[in-house]
């Protein structure tokens, strides 16, 4: 199988604005509207493609992808094969979309999660910024683990040093704790992990409008945005937010796809600042009579063993110090980056080929039960 993984953002950005070529044929009113995102002097945008329905929009397919940047490629290869097994399958009479490609292009183009402002955006949707976020005393206690000082060492050394001191939190029943401390968000630390920032970021502020506009534009919205990272290994995740009042159990049986959780500390980790949620309760105050649908599908690249999550926090705590303070040489610094990559987008063949199938099987159960599709 030819990999759909772009190598680049701009491959990947230069394919999403041709697909318009072909989705015109089909939606005749297709656009692609550029947000250039001015983080440095790169040709850095957010594409997004609209394509109104030909007829009276009953329905709004909107997929993003890239919210973290370097899972964007992923994301590429999963909104290519959407175009080109997924749309065609809908009414463009009745149905419009919106696809969004690279909400985070900077930290895309870079192979970063965060953006330029080291801002992790899935943790800037908050709906307002006065008072500001709590504070996560948890990622304060633990600081030492996330945000270690000095240029990164030796990569075997350090691997276990981490290790070492995620296991005897481990053995003192505090693995919860690290997990949910690390993965929920801060605002304190700018130059620390899953940072939410101190206001609205210009990414977040475009889909915001963006957002604002596609509850508003039909009566009924269905949002699929695309993550990689966290989750097992071989079963990508559909993942509800925790404010979706329908049960993961109901939602497993009613779209036929087996691994489905809501994002609470019960069946995943708990987020603040979410996208997802941020959807649910715009839709509550801003189009409370449409109806609207809105999940994330989490493609698992490490797993979800122990080992998996004690290497997982590893790379990410690595990747973040290779950023602020660099490393002791370069092949250390290589060595980094392509593990860090390997995170979130692995290059084994049968990897990507269990992630398409899920992908397709998940998207076609979702639309028809919303009703998109017949199948």
């Amino acid at each position: 199988m030819t990999s759909l993984i772009p190598q680049s953002y701009s491959a990947s950005r230069d394919r999403f604005r041709s697909s318009r070529d072909r989705i015109v044929l089909r939606w005749p009113a297709s656009r692609i509207e550029t947000h250039v995102i001015s983080a440095d002097k790169d040709d850095l945008s957010i594409d997004i493609l609209h394509a109104p329905a030909t007829e009276r929009a009953q329905h709004l397919l909107l997929v993003t992808t890239g919210e973290h940047g370097i899972e964007g490629f992923v994301g590429s290869a999963i909104m290519e094969l959407v175009i080109r097994e997924i749309l065609p399958t809908l009414d463009p009479t009745t149905t419009s979309l919106c696809l969004v490609h690279a909400i985070n292009p900077w930290g895309m183009n870079h192979g970063e999660r965060t953006n330029a402002a080291n801002v992790d955006l899935n943790r800037n949707f908050v709906t307002s910024w006065d008072p500001p976020p709590q504070a996560n005393n948890g990622y304060r206690c633990l600081r030492p683990i996330f945000q270690p000082q000095g240029p990164m060492p030796s990569v075997r050394w350090n691997r276990l040093l981490v290790a070492s001191q995620v296991i005897r939190l481990s053995v003192t029943g505090k693995s919860g704790m690290l997990r949910q401390a690390l993965l929920a968000g801060q605002y304190d630390e700018p130059e620390g992990l899953y940072y939410g920032g101190a206001g609205w970021q210009p990414e977040t502020q475009v889909m915001r409008r963006l957002y604002d506009s596609c509850l508003n534009a039909v009566p009924h919205l269905v949002h699929i945005d695309l993550h990689t990272g966290y989750g097992p290994r071989d079963s990508m995740s559909v993942v509800n937010s925790s404010l979706d009042p329908v049960r993961s159990r109901e939602w497993a049986q009613r779209i036929h796809y087996p691994n489905v959780v809501a994002a609470t500390s019960e069946e995943f980790y708990h987020i603040d600042g979410d996208m997802i949620d941020y959807m649910y309760r715009m839709h509550e105050t801003s189009a409370p009579t449409g109806a609207m649908y809105a999940t994330c599908f989490e493609f698992g690249c490490l797993g979800d063993s122990l080992l998996a999550q004690i290497d997982s926090l590893w790379r990410t705590v690595a990747a973040n110090r290779l950023r602020q303070h660099g490393a002791v040489s370069e092949a250390v610094a290589t060595e980094v980056r392509t593990l860090w990559r390997e995170s979130f987008c692995p290059s084994e063949p049968s990897w990507q080929e269990q992630a398409h199938a899920d992908a397709l099987r998940a998207f076609r159960g979702i639309l028809h039960d919303q009703g998109l599709t017949g199948e």
